[in-house]
């Protein structure tokens, strides 16, 4: 659903004038056991990426002007062993990506925690987006919408 981020995509990014990335723990994605999953997010604004920073205990903010902040992101862009890093940026068919596990949590999650009363030919309308490093779901039924974070939804019900 999300590019990993790769050297190609963060010459990308610095192409396009991107200046600062945020790091953060990325707990929304289901990794590996025994991998550390983050969420590498870009900026052009600072002060959008401080507010986003400001967020988390341990995310950090890097600075593409600085040479030790570049020489970081390009070993990051590697994937060292023990770590998942993935892009801010959805693959343009991500939808066609949701797996029928995520799906039927879905289903799952509306059959408990809403009252819609889809039928069985009707459908939500599912959509996913991010807000300061973290995975949301959109939910839209009729003229309701809900938000859930995608932790939240992959959680037992």
């Amino acid at each position: 659903m999300l590019y990993p981020f790769s050297p190609a995509l963060l010459q990308a990014f610095l192409d396009h004038g991107i200046r600062y990335f945020v790091r953060n723990p990325f707990s929304d994605w289901p990794a590996a056991p025994g991998v550390q999953c983050f969420l590498m997010t870009h900026y052009t604004d600072l002060a959008k990426a401080n507010a986003h920073a400001a967020c988390y205990t341990n995310a950090f903010v890097y600075d593409a002007h600085q040479a030790q902040h570049i020489a970081r992101l390009k070993k990051a862009a590697t994937h060292p062993p023990g770590f998942e890093i993935l892009s801010s940026t959805f693959y343009p068919d991500y939808q066609q990506r949701i797996s029928p596990q995520l799906k039927a949590r879905v289903r799952n999650w509306i059959e408990k925690q809403s009252n819609w009363p889809v039928g069985k030919k009707e459908s939500v309308n599912l959509d996913f987006y991010l807000q300061f490093g973290a995975l949301y779901v959109h939910l839209r039924f009729n003229h309701e919408a809900v938000k859930i974070r995608l932790a939240d939804l992959l959680q037992d019900l």
